[in-house]
């Protein structure tokens, strides 16, 4: 195998592993993100049933 071949391929497995690094980053954010947007609103809805309760 060529030098050459060798850089290549090694370029290559590179760029597939930052690729899966930042999808898996961008998964991560995003469930984080619907995490706490789904939080927040539970606890709004939480909120607003007490008041409404203790009215």
């Amino acid at each position: 195998m060529s030098w050459f071949r060798r850089r290549a391929e090694e370029r290559d497995r590179r760029d597939w592993d930052d690729r899966d690094r930042r999808d898996r980053e961008d998964r991560d954010r995003r469930d984080r993100e619907d995490r706490d947007r789904r939080d927040r609103e539970d606890q709004d809805r939480r909120d607003r049933e007490d008041r409404l309760r203790y009215r």
